[in-house]
């Protein structure tokens, strides 16, 4: 035989081999990346077990700064509020430009959150359900934006402070 009679039957053979072995290795990737995939969105759908001995509630609030005057005495109230049904552990996230809410909640989450809690207005609170979609965990909502059109639709009290903290209290309407 010559040549390119050789080269005319080993090109079919080397072609198919390339190709099984591209295969091979795109098939490889994708198995990687599903896997990969799959352990991201276990660990945000199975958080942690906090390491404390704390047994109580697990709120985390991610409060856009802002969106309040004194941040020191909004956070001061909330606590007092907390307490006063007998919460006494609060975590606190604030948003950033950067991160408007979503990574924040995801950080709650796997921090072993019972609820997070959004604090500011309305890109705030889609931020933060965003971060938490399909993880089971609560979310509640502290209006403190400009237009709350949120927290209005829901019927939440947005300038009555006393009527919010009952409303939070508050497990069937009407409150």
């Amino acid at each position: 035989m010559t040549i390119a009679a050789w080269i005319l039957v080993a090109l079919p053979i080397v072609t198919v081999i390339a190709m099984i072995i591209v295969i091979g290795l795109l098939t490889r990737y994708f198995q990687q990346r599903r896997q990969r995939a799959e352990a991201h969105n276990d660990a945000l759908l199975t958080p942690e077990v906090p390491r404390d001995d704390f047994r109580g509630p697990r709120p985390w609030i991610i409060m856009n700064p802002s969106k309040h005057e004194d941040v020191h005495a909004f956070k001061a109230h909330v606590e007092s509020a907390a307490a006063a049904v007998g919460v006494m552990h609060l975590q606190w996230l604030e948003t950033t430009p950067e991160d408007p809410g979503t990574g924040q909640a995801i950080e709650a989450v796997v921090a072993g959150a019972s609820v997070v809690i959004a604090a500011g207005g309305d890109g705030t609170v889609r931020a933060v359900a965003a971060g938490m979609a399909h993880t089971g965990v609560r979310m509640g909502i502290i209006p403190a934006g400009t237009g709350n059109l949120l927290a209005r639709n829901l019927g939440l009290p947005i300038d009555d402070l006393k009527r919010r903290e009952g409303r939070s209290r508050c497990r069937s309407p009407p409150c």
